[in-house]
């Protein structure tokens, strides 16, 4: 298997104009999806949060590849956010009220402040269709929106009831 084309192995973390290191500004936290980030400090909207990093490779590589951390760059191009090292991998998806979304600069993806961003708040983005269509969907999202989500009730007829209840009636 060829290896990929460039390795990132110490993120570039920008926040504004801050330079920082990832201790300083994140935190790996328990999420209702497993793991998630956090972030430590406020965050302006607009603001550059984080770099997605890992392998860049083809296309084919990453469809042989069975790892939930690749990232689209184009037709061609995906990173494998695998690595440790990218602690944006623990960004959550979310369908609704995502604080964060995901910007393109050539062969590099940003996540970015979709809004102010407050500290100890945990990151989100949506992840897009094609990705929650092949992972999630199948075993049901788990994030905060769609658990916060009433229940769907089962429409049961007038009919069914008085069935039910006459028969608790006859057992005593």
């Amino acid at each position: 298997m060829r290896q990929g084309l460039a390795i990132r192995k110490r993120p570039c973390i920008l926040i504004g104009s801050m330079q920082k290191t990832k201790s300083n500004l994140f935190k790996i936290i328990k999420a209702s999806t497993g793991l998630g980030l956090a972030t430590k400090i406020p965050i302006n909207k607009g603001e550059v949060v984080i770099e997605y990093v890992g392998n860049i490779i083809t296309a084919k590589e990453a469809d042989e590849r069975p790892n939930r951390y690749l990232f689209e760059i184009n037709s061609r191009w995906t990173i494998d956010g695998a690595v440790r090292s990218n602690l944006a991998r623990y960004i959550n998806h979310t369908c609704k009220k995502a604080n964060c979304e995901a910007e393109q600069r050539g062969k590099q993806i940003f996540i970015t402040a979709a809004r102010n961003i407050a500290a100890g708040e945990e990151l989100r983005y949506d992840y897009g269709k094609e990705h929650f269509d092949e992972y999630i969907k199948p075993i049901g999202c788990k994030c905060d929106w769609c658990l916060a989500k009433p229940k769907t009730v089962k429409k049961v007829s007038k009919k069914k009831i008085k069935k039910h209840v006459s028969k608790k009636k006859s057992k005593k």
